[in-house]
């Protein structure tokens, strides 16, 4: 990891045709797929591309970040808003679906682009934490005292400088009612770069911080994301994972069990399973709900119970996630 994160960021590919030259996979008609990336544009660190088999048409690593024509598919039932965050804002750049938490979208820039992304229309690729809206949000917090853990999300909070993450957690440290701290990331498999000596620093000296990763499959932690991780752990940062049930990429119990095992290998805590939300674009991901929980009861028989992940719905409206079957309400 001697290359600095912002020339391997700069570095990635956002021209779809030359992503599927690097795959190795014939790519969609030309007008087709530059009507797709006009809706949702592409976006994929060369580290990511250097995790794809070439040639193989159904790698899942390439499935969760190559455009495909299914996304101009939008049957009935898609929503712009599917977890209800924008109606659940009580300042701009917070999410409040819970009287005791919320979330902090402290920038809108992605470290790559996600075709499953449940944020596809508000993620910009662009984005600091600046600003006035950032301000109100801050201010927001500190005057409720109900509040105990704010979840930093985005766009990908670890797009920011540190010094700019830095201001923000010291602002947050600072407030006396807020106990945790939570970083939502996608920086540890995406761009393992990022995850410096410094800022592995930063993080561990305002703990108690969970940094949540983002993976949905086991070939997405090699030796990179593995050295990140042990950067962090070494800074005593608690580490966490969450994963989205996606066909064709995960939606089997042993590659499930595999994912799990690796993280339980390398010191994460397998935290959710997502049930796909039903943003438009994203219907060729889409498992079904019962499914999805054969998938999970599968799974219970093949890790330990503290490696098996929470299948969770996040339901429509902003009423939060709920376990799937269970009906009960957890955290966001």
């Amino acid at each position: 990891m001697t290359a600095s994160w912002k020339t391997a960021l700069a570095g990635a590919i956002d021209d779809p045709a030359i992503g599927y030259e690097k795959w190795g996979v014939p790519p969609p008609p030309l007008l087709e797929l530059a009507e797709v990336v006009r809706r949702f544009p592409f976006r994929v660190p060369g580290h990511v591309m250097g995790l794809v088999e070439r040639g193989r048409a159904d790698d899942p690593v390439a499935l969760q970040c190559m455009p495909r024509a299914g996304e101009m598919r939008d049957p009935p039932g898609q929503l712009p808003d599917p977890i209800g965050d924008i109606r659940c804002r009580p300042v701009p750049r917070l999410v409040r679906k819970h009287d005791n938490r919320v979330v902090l979208l402290a920038s809108t820039a992605c470290l790559m682009r996600c075709r499953f992304c449940f944020r596809r229309p508000g993620v910009s690729g662009a984005g600091d934490g600046h600003g006035d809206s950032l301000e109100a949000a801050l201010r927001f917090i500190e005057r409720d005292g109900r509040i105990r853990e704010v979840i930093l999300s985005g766009g990908d909070p670890l797009a920011l400088d540190d010094p700019v993450l830095g201001r923000i957690l010291e602002r947050l440290r600072a407030i006396p009612h807020v106990r945790l701290l939570r970083v939502h990331t996608r920086a540890v498999t995406a761009l393992p770069q990022r995850i410096t000596p410094a800022l592995a620093s930063l993080l561990g000296r305002h703990r108690p911080v969970y940094l949540v990763l983002h993976t949905n499959h086991s070939r997405e932690l090699g030796p990179e994301a593995a050295r990140a991780i042990d950067r962090l752990l070494e800074a005593r940062v608690s580490l966490l994972n969450q994963s989205v049930l996606l066909h064709g990429v995960n939606d089997d119990a042993d590659t499930l069990a595999d994912l799990s095992w690796r993280l339980l290998d390398l010191g994460v805590t397998p935290y959710y399973l997502h049930h796909c939300d039903r943003v438009p674009g994203t219907v060729d991901f889409r498992v079904g709900l019962e499914r999805g929980r054969r998938l999970v009861e599968r799974l219970t028989t093949r890790v330990p119970g503290h490696g098996l992940p929470r299948y969770v719905v996040d339901l429509p409206g902003g009423l939060g996630k709920v376990l799937a079957g269970l009906g009960r309400p957890t955290g966001p």
